[in-house]
C-alpha cells in the first residue's frame, strides 16, 4: 500500500522495535491509514461501538 509517508519516515517507523499497539497512535500511521479509510472498507471502529454502548446505559 503507498501512502503520503516517505520511504525514510517508513522505514524508520517499521524498524522502530515497536509493537503494532504502539504504531497506531502515531500522527504518521493515522496521516497514511485515516480513519475514513476503515470506514470505506466496512469496518467498524470498536471504540465508537464501546462509546454507543456506554450511552445507553
Amino acid at each position: 500500500m503507498k501512502g503520503d509517508l516517505n520511504e525514510e519516515r517508513a522505514w524508520i517507523s517499521a524498524t522502530n522495535q515497536r509493537g503494532h499497539w504502539w504504531k497506531v497512535g502515531v500522527s504518521h500511521m493515522n496521516q497514511v491509514l485515516p480513519k475514513k479509510a476503515f470506514e470505506r472498507a466496512g469496518l467498524l471502529s470498536l471504540l465508537e461501538l464501546h462509546k454507543q454502548f456506554q450511552r445507553c446505559k
